[in-house]
């Protein structure tokens, strides 16, 4: 049995409190009733048939979900479900920063804490597809038929704020006049990463108007690690979520690119949800800890983060989740896995 199923078979079993040998041989008709979680019961044998479909149906979850890659679909403007793996739709995306990297022709850049858009040169979407409703005024700002790639951003600290702002019909809401576009790159753009951030400049940013809702991300370089670990620290005191590093020579690339880099006091990283384990003491009748596999195939659980309200209603099997970490253990696991959010569209 491999160890997902295993985990999958203990969710069940963890579930009632007795093992499943036991439970075979008590569990027989007319022997009483069993209170369960709240104020439910049933009978024993009621329970037992419930446990061994519960177990079909997680199993076959397991089996199922535990091996579907973290690539994603999305629906084009014909109608057909495109592939993100190869497309521009993925976007470029970062690695973590290695001790002692010199920043010798890199580029570096805020790590805004918004959210992904995709602006294909007539709609903007979101690293999964969805396309993303902003008002009228905000669309006419973006350049018609030049593909961008960037982050929706209200300012530091305001993640919820933005994501409750692109969930409302508002037109008329006060975020909306905050809002900003940052840009970071041209998707698919000819030439090194510095010649297309200055055609995006040149394109973007009229002379002498300073700068609106479509913004282009300020890159700055540094001579020597000191410095870079100085403007780091100023900028986490600040309230920014790190720092992105890209190459300055670099070509456009899709996927994860050893070009692109973050910086970050805590690593973050995203896995979808395969199982909910129940919770015990004082978290029994909630989950306790989610069971997720990431994009390289590894399967732990993350119990750490979770407040009352998500033991409640966690997110769905099948769903993203974004969750911290301290680097890894010898197993190759992230060190001290917390939960952080689910990752919505807008």
């Amino acid at each position: 049995m491999t160890l997902l199923r295993k985990a999958a078979a203990g969710i069940s079993l963890k579930a009632f409190p007795f093992g499943s040998q036991a439970a075979t041989a008590a569990l027989r008709p007319g022997l009483g009733t069993l209170p369960l979680v709240g104020s439910i019961s049933q009978s024993y044998e009621q329970m037992y048939r419930g446990q061994l479909w519960l177990n079909v149906v997680i199993n076959k979850l397991a089996r199922g979900i535990g091996r579907l890659p973290l690539k994603t679909y999305a629906l084009g403007a014909d109608g057909e479900r495109l592939r993100q793996r190869d497309g521009w739709l993925s976007g470029s995306l970062a690695r973590p920063m290695p001790e002692g990297l010199h920043p010798e022709g890199w580029l570096v850049s805020e790590k805004y804490d918004g959210v992904r858009a995709h602006w294909d040169g007539q709609q903007l979407r979101s690293r999964s597809g969805h396309r993303i409703a902003l008002p009228q005024v905000l669309l006419a700002q973006l350049p018609s038929g030049q593909p961008l790639d960037g982050e929706l951003w209200l300012g530091r600290g305001q993640f919820q704020s933005l994501m409750s702002l692109l969930q409302t019909a508002d037109a008329a809401a006060p975020g909306w006049q905050h809002l900003r576009y940052m840009v970071f790159d041209w998707p698919g753009g000819p030439g090194r990463f510095d010649e297309r951030i200055a055609a995006l400049r040149a394109r973007l940013h009229a002379p002498g108007e300073g700068p609106g809702p479509v913004e282009v991300v300020e890159q700055l370089s540094f001579e020597t690690r000191v410095e870079l670990r100085r403007h780091f620290q100023s900028m986490v005191t600040a309230g920014a979520e790190g720092l992105v590093l890209h190459r300055a020579d670099a070509p456009w690339e899709a996927g994860r690119s050893d070009h692109l880099l973050k910086w970050k006091p805590v690593q973050d990283a995203e896995a979808v949800v395969i199982a909910h384990l129940p919770g015990q003491g004082r978290f029994t009748g909630q989950v306790g800890a989610l069971r997720v596999r990431d994009a390289e195939g590894r399967v732990f659980s993350v119990g750490s983060g979770l407040d009352d309200a998500t033991r409640r209603a966690p997110p769905p099997i099948g769903s993203l989740i974004t969750y911290q970490h301290r680097g890894w253990t010898s197993r190759g696991l992230p060190r001290f896995a917390t939960y952080l959010r689910e990752r919505r569209e807008p």
